[in-house]
């Protein structure tokens, strides 16, 4: 062991010794630029994962918001398929009643038609009979008393001869020709609303099922189950901190909630987040300003601007017109 440290005062080993620790650094610097470029490496990939991630959960967010509004616009077909129905329903009953009206009518004017051949032929004989009565009195030099009977039967002729003529004028005239020309009218142009129902009918069942075979193609993506739960918790704090914000719309006591589904681009995901924020029916969205239509569109994320594409406001204040004209007829 002496002899080791003795020799190591020997000036080529100092030298071996300064060439090994040189050694030494080179291999550390070069391994610590190795390993640092392969973590430069690693965290740009990490960051490009979780740009990935981020993008995949606002597209599934997109793909959630698109199935609920197709999901709300077959609930809306399906009720005014229904309604349509039940219309095409009192139209056919309508136009049934109308075909025995104008059934009858005709009926009518048949037997008014037969009466005025009867009242003619009639008269006609009366007119005969007349005639000869007259003949008679003028050939003939009838006593004071066979003139006044004659006479007498005359003027019965005469009379039943014009009660005849004016039933037979009655009797040509069958029913109203006004009436009989405007129920002819009414029913044209019923057969002609009832064709455009039935094809707005059948254009309605077509969008239907277009509707159902987006919602089975939507349903069939699947979604990663840690992803809907991060995001899921990440879009309800977000919902959470925009619904403490102060709203302009008018807040009624105690709120009635509105089906806000029944309004064009809102669907049951959408309507749970205007819950969230405090809006429950559609008299506060028709008194939407331009802060209300921001703040809301903000909450919403990547569906800014629906609300004013697809006229919220005009919607929700018809609907709600619709409510009040209820409430006052009842």
């Amino acid at each position: 062991m002496d002899n080791l440290f003795a020799s190591l005062t020997h000036e080529d080993s100092i030298a071996f010794l300064i060439s090994v620790f040189v050694s030494f650094l080179i291999g550390y610097v070069t391994a610590w630029l190795l390993y640092g470029s392969r973590v430069s490496k690693l965290k740009k990939k990490l960051k490009a994962v979780r740009d990935e991630l981020s993008q995949a959960a606002a597209e599934r967010d997109q793909l959630r918001e698109e199935l609920d509004l197709g999901k709300a616009d077959m609930v809306r077909m399906e009720r005014e398929s229904e309604e349509l129905a039940a219309y095409i329903r009192k139209l056919e009953e309508e136009r049934s009643q109308w075909l025995k009206e104008l059934k009858d009518a005709h009926q009518r004017a048949a037997r008014a038609e037969e009466d005025a051949r009867s009242y003619a032929g009639t008269i006609e004989d009366l007119n005969n009979q007349l005639l000869g009565l007259k003949t008679r009195m003028g050939n003939a030099a009838p006593v004071n008393g066979e003139t006044d009977s004659t006479a007498a039967r005359m003027a019965a002729l005469e009379e039943k001869i014009t009660r005849l003529l004016a039933e037979k004028s009655t009797a040509k005239g069958g029913p109203d020709p006004a009436e009989f020309r405007e129920t002819k009218k009414r029913l044209a142009a019923m057969e002609k609303r009832f064709s455009a129902l039935m094809d707005e009918n059948e254009a309605l069942r077509r969008e239907l099922a277009e509707a159902k075979g987006m919602q089975l193609k939507e349903e069939k993506q699947p979604v990663s189950e840690s992803l809907s739960e991060v995001m899921g918790a990440a879009v309800q704090k977000a919902v959470a901190g925009k619904g403490k914000s102060t709203s302009k719309t008018p807040k009624p006591k105690a709120p009635a909630k509105d089906d806000l589904t029944r309004i064009k681009g809102i669907g049951p995901g959408i309507e749970e987040k205007l819950n969230a924020m405090g809006i429950y029916n559609f008299e506060q969205i028709s008194h939407f300003d331009e802060e209300d239509i921001e703040r809301v569109s903000v909450a919403l994320g990547s569906f800014k601007n629906r609300i004013l594409r697809d006229d919220w406001v005009g919607q929700a204040t018809k609907l709600f017109e619709e409510q009040k004209a209820v409430t006052r007829d009842a």
